[in-house]
């Protein structure tokens, strides 16, 4: 599971590994709280793209540079679509 932040949200993506690479199986909206010790090591960031940044806590070993293939190289293929019909999108609130 992994903190991220995009379009001023945080989400929590937990992923799962699929062969090569990891797949994200659930998102949920929350918050994250920087957490601050006795030691002013504090939190590194590094830019991954232009549009891309980490934050890590300085005791990890990050190298954002290695990380920069996985957001503009070439994506994995993609699996069969799960089969739908003109109804599966459809919920009920339950209300009466």
């Amino acid at each position: 599971m992994v903190p991220l932040h995009w379009r001023g949200q945080a989400r929590s993506v937990a992923f799962a590994r699929q062969d090569t690479h990891l797949r994200a199986e659930s998102s949920q909206l929350c918050g994250f709280i920087p957490m601050i010790g006795i030691v002013s090591t504090g939190e590194q960031t590094g830019t991954i793209t232009d549009n891309v940044d980490l934050c890590w806590d300085a005791d990890q070993n990050i190298a954002p540079a290695a990380l920069h293939e996985m957001f503009t190289g070439p994506r994995p293929p993609r699996g069969p679509a799960p089969p739908s019909s003109p109804t599966s999108r459809l919920t009920t609130s339950g209300c009466g």
